[in-house]
């Protein structure tokens, strides 16, 4: 084996580590906070709590957090800026987050995204959006 070749294999082990030990963990501006429960609430008044914890499950779910930190994301939190906290570095690979957030969202409350997405969509919007489609 060339030492190229071990260097590479070394690089590619810690990447992998790396991967491992950080992954699941929500992005620091999220991980510190209180629970949003009253923000959800004051929000969607009509929304059942029961309603609103089910659909950050299917978040939690699509993004690999754990369901125990689903009530630290607001309402008002947009999308791409949690996407972009847990992938600061461009040259990151994803695990294809939204992709699964969409399927999650159709298998759930079988409710197509793909028509609706915009840049500066909040989990408050896709809330509101999933909860009108599904009735």
């Amino acid at each position: 084996m060339s030492i190229t070749t071990a260097v590479v294999i070394a690089a590619v082990a810690l990447i992998f580590v790396w991967a491992l030990l950080s992954g699941g963990n929500l992005p620091s501006p999220y991980r510190s906070r209180v629970c949003q429960g009253k923000s959800w609430r004051h929000a969607f008044p009509g929304a059942t709590k029961t309603e609103i914890r089910r659909f950050l499950a299917c978040f939690t779910h699509a993004f690999a957090f754990s369901d125990n930190e689903k009530l630290k994301f607001s309402p008002h939190d947009q999308l791409l800026d949690i996407y972009r906290a847990l992938y600061p570095h461009t040259w990151q690979a994803d695990a294809m987050e939204f992709e699964t957030l969409c399927d999650e969202v159709q298998k759930t409350y079988g409710v197509d995204l793909s028509h609706i997405w915009r840049q500066d969509m909040t989990l408050g919007q896709l809330f509101a959006y999933v909860g009108q489609s599904a009735k």
